[in-house]
């Protein structure tokens, strides 16, 4: 089901998903990139993350948080305007480093902020970090506005939803 093809000049394994198998996967219909709602989860977990003064112990964390504010999104979206035709790749699936806490966070605003559907490997080292940003997502994916946002982040461990 799943095609194996390396590509020489970088030597990065590719994965290629037959039709059939895509024909199974019920994945929603993807959002265009920079969606508005998508912007305001983002500007929603920064705010709840700088307003608490118990995260202050983590730098990187506070980092995250600063890094999708509003305005940096807003000034990410300036850039990534052009006259190229840009659309969502449909499903992403992220594997992320197990020895960066919260790179699992960057990799999904990038898969969210595209319009894609995101299948994410979080880090099975214990990290604070990890718990907190997932607690953080889960209350905010519980609000009303945000449950579009379930079918959209995928899980591989008992982090998210």
């Amino acid at each position: 089901m799943v095609e194996q093809k390396r590509l020489k000049s970088e030597g990065v394994v590719m994965f290629k998903i037959e039709n059939s198998l895509k024909k199974k996967m019920l994945v929603k219909k993807n959002t265009q990139p920079f969606d508005k709602n998508i912007c305001n989860f983002f500007s929603d977990l920064s705010k709840t993350i700088l307003e608490n003064k118990n995260y202050l112990i983590y730098p990187d964390l506070l980092s995250f948080a600063f890094w999708v504010r509003k305005k940096n999104v807003e000034n990410m979206y300036l850039k990534f305007k052009s006259n190229y035709i840009k659309k969502p790749l449909g499903l992403v699936f992220h594997i992320t480093p197990n020895n960066v806490p919260i790179n699992f966070a960057y990799s999904l605003f990038f898969g969210l902020i595209t319009g894609n559907t995101n299948i994410i490997k979080v880090s099975s080292k214990n990290f604070d970090q990890i718990d907190i940003i997932c607690e953080l997502i889960k209350k905010l994916l519980n609000k009303k506005k945000y449950q579009f946002l379930i079918k959209s982040i995928k899980k591989l461990q008992n982090k998210f939803l």
